[in-house]
């Protein structure tokens, strides 16, 4: 019987504590945003609680969710909970949640996930001239939309950010230091702005010349899971030629030349996953 509380405790405390971190970042960016970004921000902490606890998105008019039992008061107490701990919880740390980046902790469609970083992926993908499906999308394969989440090899966040690699080159790009820490890739403002910013820098410069948008969508997801380097080698170890081979590709074929070639084993399913999600949000 102790047991069996215990479980159903920690069910109820893990999505509660995530809305708790995402609340709180929601109520940090209002305090910088228009009335109706604000209505929109109270829905997306709405559907995003909705989110954590069933893998839906909370609709009032949605039949299902009516009732006594009915879901939106879940949300609506987690949210209560939520807010009623931000000042308490601010000091303390989030709970370390390990899975690996391919199979994310929640089976929620790839546009639940989307809607709920909606602002936030929106504002990142039009600072960097990016296209903000691909940064959904990633969001979506990568961590399931889960804020907390720490990979074995040590990717953190919403997408799954290697502090050493991907998050170094974007501090050098921006003219900074070091490396981003722990806590600020579990910041999902940050950790959307920094994965956002080292796609730009993949499509700007290290796949800089590659002609086709959607050629350069694929060449851009591989890359960001791989690196840009092991995708150009499968061509040539010349990055001119490389990039002229691919320019003589349609988008097709580049798919299949990434699913027949690629040296990482999980490259061609990874492309398959977020092309999969792009199409669907």
């Amino acid at each position: 019987m102790k047991n069996v509380l215990c479980r159903r405790l920690v069910k109820i405390y893990t999505p509660i504590s995530e809305l708790i971190l995402y609340t709180r970042c929601q109520i940090l960016s209002m305090m910088t945003k228009s009335r109706s970004d604000v209505i929109r921000l109270s829905q997306q902490i709405k559907n995003y609680g909705n989110f954590l606890l069933t893998g839906k998105s909370y609709d009032r008019r949605d039949a299902r969710l009516r009732g006594k039992t009915s879901v939106h008061k879940c949300v609506k107490l987690a949210a209560m909970l939520a807010a009623l701990l931000l000042a308490g919880c601010a000091s303390e740390p989030a709970k370390k949640i390990v899975h690996q980046p391919d199979t994310p902790l929640t089976s929620a469609p790839p546009q639940k996930v989307a809607q709920a970083w909606s602002l936030f992926t929106e504002n990142a993908a039009r600072s960097y001239g990016v296209d903000q499906k691909l940064v959904d999308a990633i969001i979506a394969v990568e961590s399931g939309g889960n804020p907390t989440a720490i990979s074995k090899s040590n990717a953190v966040g919403l997408m799954q950010i290697k502090a050493s690699t991907a998050g170094r080159e974007v501090y050098r790009a921006q003219g900074r230091h070091g490396q981003p820490s722990k806590s600020e890739l579990r910041d999902p403002v940050k950790n959307i702005d920094i994965g956002t910013a080292y796609l730009r820098i993949l499509q700007r410069q290290q796949l800089a010349g590659i002609r086709n948008p959607e050629t350069l969508r694929y060449a851009t997801i591989v890359s960001y899971a791989n690196g840009a380097g092991a995708l150009l080698r499968t061509f040539s170890r010349d990055r001119n030629r490389a990039i002229a081979m691919i320019n003589a590709l349609s988008p097709d074929e580049f798919y299949q030349h990434v699913q027949n070639n690629h040296p990482a084993a999980q490259a061609p399913r990874y492309l398959w996953k977020v092309t999969t999600a792009y199409r669907t949000i």
